[in-house]
């Protein structure tokens, strides 16, 4: 992937301790066509009232290790890391969800990786997903070790993940925050008082303003115990909970309301071509019997199975993914048709001991 002056991307520090700080290495960048006009009229349209997430974002997992096939982030970590993330996006109303199969690269040199190799990555890339890589080690071009980083939703389209990050309940819904639009609580210069919150700091006025966290000025307990003062003088009173903070990933856990808002603006604007392929090319062999009713259907359509259910995705006609749901290792599962309209869908179900079915099913 080719660096130019617009990429702007988040190099965060491995934090292996709380003790030691986490930070990212570049300042964040206001994207240059922005529009408020555009913005408003979204949160004027966007219906915050749902029964189920209504954004369904494709993860294409990408996990670098050794050439001799060891080393690689367990995929246990992986999943536990997606379902956290996803509890904290749930309110939202946005789910995160892995498309395919997980790659695996052997390959020594990139398992221990810096920002600046990135142009060997592009033949894994998955196009319209949400490419993540994880690694062993990450650096920036000049040595730092870092935790990840993501791309802006105007700049590209990579996420990197230190694989000693991903378990610390944070920073990968950190990265993807930034991927989505949102920048560091901590970002140009916000005023205490919140008189320029719609121009500094993250552009969220229900942020407060940020000092800059860390653990010097954040202690065990998770409360800010800093004494700095903005440019009139005022002390900060900071989100030390603020996932988009640079506090302790053992204090961050959440975002909020005005987050929500640009989240939801770039998933559906900037980032609205992301999508999950519908798995055309897999082997028919594989393929196995399952029972869906009533079909047609209206509000709900169950699905009966021989073996325990693993995921189910439903495309339109179109094969555009508009579902995707993780089953609860049982041989039933009941599916929510609230949110299609009226059509032919295709519904693919994947089992935990591997093969999948495959039916046509309408919405009336």
């Amino acid at each position: 992937m080719k660096r130019v002056s617009l990429i702007i991307f988040f190099l965060c520090f491995h934090l292996y301790a709380f003790s030691q700080e986490k930070a990212c290495g570049t300042k964040d960048q206001i994207e240059p066509n922005f529009s408020q006009e555009a913005f408003d009229q979204f949160l004027i349209n966007d219906n915050s009232l749902r029964s189920e997430p209504d954004i369904l974002l494709p993860l294409s997992i990408h996990i670098i290790q050794h050439e001799f096939g060891f080393g690689g982030l367990n995929t246990t970590i992986l999943y536990n890391a997606v379902d956290t993330m996803n509890a904290q996006y749930a309110f939202m109303d946005i789910e995160f969800f892995i498309c395919g199969d997980i790659e695996y690269i052997n390959d020594t040199e990139l398992w221990d990786f810096r920002d600046n190799e990135e142009n060997q990555l592009t033949p894994y890339l998955v196009p319209n997903t949400i490419n993540v890589f994880f690694v062993r080690t990450l650096e920036s071009s000049s040595g730092d070790p870092l935790c990840g980083y993501a791309y802006f939703p105007w700049a590209g389209d990579l996420v990197m993940m230190q694989n000693g990050c991903t378990a610390d309940g944070a920073t990968f819904a950190h990265e993807l925050g930034h991927y989505l639009g949102l920048y560091h609580t901590h970002a140009f210069g916000e005023l205490v008082d919140r008189s320029n919150c719609s121009f500094a700091g993250d552009r969220c006025c229900d942020t407060p303003a940020d000092p800059y966290l860390g653990p010097n000025n954040v202690d065990f307990d998770c409360n800010y115990t800093g004494t700095e003062t903005d440019a009139n003088g005022d002390f900060y009173m900071p989100m030390v909970s603020n996932l988009m903070s640079y506090a302790p990933s053992e204090c961050a856990y959440e975002f909020t309301e005005d987050q929500k808002s640009r989240v939801r603006y770039y998933a559906t604007t900037s980032r609205d071509y992301l999508m999950c392929a519908a798995p055309a090319s897999l082997d028919e062999n594989q393929l196995k019997e399952i029972t869906i009713y009533p079909n047609p259907a209206s509000d709900h359509l169950t699905v009966q199975a021989n073996e325990l259910i693993e995921f189910i995705t439903i495309y339109d006609i179109s094969q555009k993914e508009v579902f995707h749901k993780q089953g609860k290792g049982s041989l039933n599962e009941h599916v929510s048709l609230q949110h299609l309209v009226n059509g032919v869908y295709t519904i693919h179900v994947s089992y935990e001991s591997g093969g999948f079915s495959r039916s046509k099913f309408i919405k009336q």
